[in-house]
């Protein structure tokens, strides 16, 4: 294990192999059930002892002076891949998205799950599998919770724009050195556009994506969508949205701007 007060070169920087076989180590099962911080989830029915079973990490922000994690609290893709699955399919599955105690457990656990990412600095096809799940689930989670006084809309879209982000990254790292587009890319290149529909820069910056992406009818779609928002087209842009060629998971991302486009639309009416 590297000597956390040392100082490395990053050529000689030590990549940590994580050895963590569970959703949740084993250390934060047991401190977490001492002090008595389990969610109701992760809790055997009944009591307040931890289900080994069902405990899942928690997301822990780092801080200066912190240590450098264990190999034994950092979970593997497969683990982080099976633990999203347990999240989406039987914890979303029973109880539905719109449940805010459920939310507020999926939404910290995915958090960990990206972290434990970065940790291990994983950028390849297992992180981008991940992130694409993850980014889809805080889009319809935008949708879905808006209106919810429990639930805070902003960290939604806050979260949903780092996972789009990592995916940028990841994309542009996969085609400039192994030279691979991954066939997700166009959808999740046009939900960044439309995560950003405010900022100007976006739209040139698309023109310079490979081909088959820029072409793709969703990328297309969206294009159109925030060249309605721009020239404040109201009527256009809500109709881009109700269009079959728009998907269900693009309209969740385009609704954060809904309020301002009907705002823009009111003040042209009134001017």
């Amino acid at each position: 294990m590297a000597d956390p007060s040392a100082t490395y070169h990053l050529k000689d920087a030590i990549r940590l192999v994580p050895e963590c076989r569970d959703m949740c180590p084993e250390f934060e099962r047991h401190e977490r059930e001492f002090q008595k911080a389990l969610h109701f989830l992760e809790k055997i029915p009944g009591t307040d002892q931890v289900d080994h079973q069902k405990a899942v990490k928690r997301y822990r922000r780092s801080a200066a002076g912190d240590p450098p994690p264990l190999p034994s609290d950092i979970r593997p893709p497969p683990v982080l891949n099976q633990t999203l699955d347990y999240l989406i399919h039987t914890i979303i599955g029973q109880y539905g998205i719109n449940n805010t105690d459920v939310h507020v457990f999926v939404f910290d656990r995915t958090r960990s799950v990206r972290n434990d990412l970065v940790l291990q600095n994983e950028r390849g096809p297992a992180a981008i599998a991940i992130h694409e799940r993850i980014a889809r689930y805080h889009a319809i989670c935008c949708y879905q919770l808006f209106g919810q006084a429990q639930v805070s809309l902003q960290q939604e879209i806050e979260q949903l724009r780092k996972a789009l982000q990592s995916l940028i990254e990841f994309y542009a790292e996969a085609r400039t050195q192994r030279g691979e587009i991954y066939p997700n890319e166009p959808e999740f290149q046009a939900y960044q556009l439309l995560a950003y529909m405010h900022k100007s820069d976006l739209p040139s910056h698309a023109h310079y994506l490979p081909d088959r992406v820029f072409a793709h009818p969703y990328m297309q779609q969206a294009l159109r969508i925030q060249a309605a928002y721009r020239a404040g087209f109201s009527a256009r842009f809500f109709s881009l949205i109700q269009s079959p060629e728009t998907p269900f998971v693009m309209a969740c991302v385009a609704h954060m701007s809904f309020a301002t486009v009907r705002s823009n639309a009111i003040k042209s009416l009134q001017s």
